[in-house]
């Protein structure tokens, strides 16, 4: 009996050590393998119009277990400040990059550069030659012109129409603009102003005011929009109705208010989550990232609550 109970004891040590040897592996394999840092390099990331976006990427990184490093609320404006910010990032570590220049040129070629070292995600903007995580941005445009011929279907003719876009316009943006010049080609309406405008706030608000008036407003980025969308909500756009592409949830309030008519909204919850998974899948299997579009919606004040549109109003609200 006592010769028993010494083997089952020694089997019992020796399971103890077994499992103790397992737990110390993982506990050294785990200081190892350090969880991969992603890059993200965005233009003021704190404004709002990047929430949905935010969101999207930190939902991804917990699923693939990887540490997003977002760039603190800077502006990056400026091509230098940009690229030094994204040399930083790859200083500090950041074995892949997720970026969105707010200009094309040298920014643009830098990322081109790197994605030949590193997966690059080229965020909300197409190019060839690096991975495109991004809505239509053509298609966006033609949706807003879309819109706009909907509501006038005696026709265009006579009509007048002010098209507010970015000071320094990206891919994206002309993409945008060309898309909204296709749908409204042969509409009769007469386009008065392409005004750059990257103000805002009270400078932004003088900056439009100081146009021409027109019956309709086409904002092709959420900055202008909603400074379009506030001049209608106080009655200062001389009764123009406003049109345009935007993501964030001032805008979409704005519209709930019905001082615009019809917003083209992307994905960017989803945006944010694919650009973090194609850059965690592409580290974690050695091949460059896939390019994926990104859906979007058209939304107006009678169609914002919507059932569908349920998933889209919660995002925005946390």
């Amino acid at each position: 009996m006592a010769s028993e109970k010494r083997r089952f004891l020694l089997v019992e040590l020796l399971l103890a050590a077994v499992l103790s040897f397992l737990l110390l592996g993982l506990v050294l394999d785990r200081r190892q393998k350090p969880q991969k840092v992603i890059g993200v390099v965005i233009h003021q990331s704190a404004e709002g119009s990047w929430r949905g976006f935010l969101s999207g990427a930190r939902a991804a990184a917990a699923d693939e277990d990887v540490v997003l490093s977002v760039t603190e609320n800077v502006n990056l404006a400026q091509a230098s400040d940009f690229e030094k910010t994204v040399q930083d990032a790859v200083s500090s570590g950041a074995a892949a990059l997720i970026a969105k220049p707010v200009t094309d040129g040298a920014s643009l070629e830098l990322l081109q550069t790197l994605s030949g070292r590193m997966p690059v995600i080229l965020a909300g903007a197409s190019d060839a030659s690096v991975c495109s995580v991004t809505p239509d941005n053509y298609a966006m445009g033609y949706s807003v012109g879309e819109e706009i011929r909907a509501d006038y279907e005696s026709g265009l003719s006579g009509k007048t129409l002010g098209i507010l876009l970015p000071e320094k316009s990206s891919g994206d943006t002309r993409q945008a603009l060309l898309g909204l010049q296709d749908a409204l080609d042969g509409s009769g309406v007469k386009i008065l102003y392409e005004v750059k405008n990257s103000l805002t706030n009270t400078e932004g608000a003088d900056a439009v005011q100081r146009q021409q008036w027109v019956d309709i407003v086409a904002a092709l980025d959420d900055n202008n929009l909603g400074i379009a969308g506030d001049l209608s909500l106080t009655r200062n756009l001389h009764g123009a109705v406003v049109y345009g592409i935007g993501k964030s949830e001032k805008n979409l309030h704005l519209l709930e208010k019905k001082a615009l008519r019809a917003v083209v909204f992307p994905d960017e919850f989803t945006m944010g989550y694919k650009s973090v998974q194609e850059a965690a899948r592409a580290l974690g299997r050695g091949r460059r990232p896939a390019p994926q579009t990104i859906p979007y919606k058209v939304l107006r004040p009678s169609t914002l609550f919507a059932e569908e549109n349920d998933s889209l109003m919660y995002l925005m609200s946390r």
